[in-house]
């Protein structure tokens, strides 16, 4: 993975924070991501060429207006600030080619010194057992932070080092972090044991995950062989930074494929909450204060012919 800056651009990646989709069910991560440039108007600082990931170009696609400008699979854009940084994605991987993205997107990380990275992703919805409905807070957390001392962790704020003051964050917030699931031998033949959460939430008994693994997380442990969310585009680009030494953290949301503009607009939201992204910035005129990107008008395509009902 090389990066190429826009021509002019003086942009500095060393020591900001990294957000950076993960491609998943209803593509929540990179609705959210649109959403978050359009919103906060940030600028792109440039390109990012990958062999494992399929090229692509179009029209502006964050814009509120449709101006020509092109866009590609991968594009990085900064805040005014220069503490965030954000790459969209808008073309999947090459088949079979997840491992060798997650595995150069770490080693890019390294290389250019960001101080922390978030993953952006969905969950599938549709994983939980029958009868139970979808849990009110649907935001989900895990992270990965490198090795730091007790006496850090200790003293750590909402800032401190790595992703230690994002995971305090996400508990004020109350957002349950993401548990794996135990197999076991029960009666709606699905394989689950009952894994319960820090607030009660019995996380075995919602999800129905096949082939998974053994218990939930606690801060600073991560997961091993064999566990459920190892197939998962986040788990690898996630496990790919952990190993590299970087600190990340997966910031998830639970949906089904269908009209994901409402899922979007609350994974931006979270991230909000998450960042400060927006500060003391007036809200958008759109649902949720998000303002609304020009392509997302056709995001269904164009409306029918009303002559074929004449």
């Amino acid at each position: 993975m090389e990066f190429y800056g826009e021509e002019g651009s003086a942009a500095e990646l060393k020591g900001t924070t990294l957000v950076v989709p993960a491609i998943s069910i209803g593509n929540v991560g990179q609705l959210a991501i649109d959403l978050i440039i359009t919103g906060l108007d940030l600028k792109r600082i440039g390109f990012l060429e990958e062999p494992n990931v399929l090229p692509c170009a179009g029209n502006d696609a964050v814009g509120l207006t449709s101006e020509g400008i092109m866009s590609t699979s991968l594009e990085v854009f900064q805040s005014s600030s220069g503490s965030i940084t954000i790459v969209q994605q808008r073309a999947p991987y090459a088949p079979g080619r997840l491992k060798a993205y997650a595995q150069n997107l770490s080693e890019w990380v390294k290389r250019s010194g960001f101080q922390k990275v978030v993953v952006l992703s969905g969950l599938d919805a549709g994983k939980q057992l029958a009868g139970h409905s979808l849990p009110q807070q649907r935001v989900r957390y895990t992270a990965a932070t490198a090795a730091v001392s007790q006496d850090e962790r200790a003293t750590s704020a909402e800032t401190g080092p790595g992703s230690v003051g994002l995971e305090r964050k996400c508990e004020e917030l109350g957002w349950p972090i993401l548990e794996d699931l135990a197999p076991s031998e029960g009666p709606n033949g699905h394989g689950q044991e009952e894994t319960s959460s820090s607030n009660g939430t019995s996380y075995g008994s919602m999800f129905g995950i096949e082939g998974s693994g053994a218990t939930g997380l606690e801060r600073g442990q991560w997961w091993g062989p064999g566990k459920a969310y190892q197939r998962t585009a986040f788990w690898k680009m996630s496990e790919a930074l952990k190993e590299q030494g970087v600190s990340v953290l997966s910031l998830l949301l639970l949906c089904s494929e269908g009209d994901n503009v409402p899922d979007g607009l609350a994974l931006a939201t979270a991230l909000d909450s998450l960042l400060g992204l927006r500060g003391d910035q007036k809200p958008g005129n759109g649902p949720s204060g998000w303002d609304i990107p020009s392509s997302w008008a056709s995001i269904y395509g164009p409306p029918p012919d009303t002559s074929l009902f004449g």
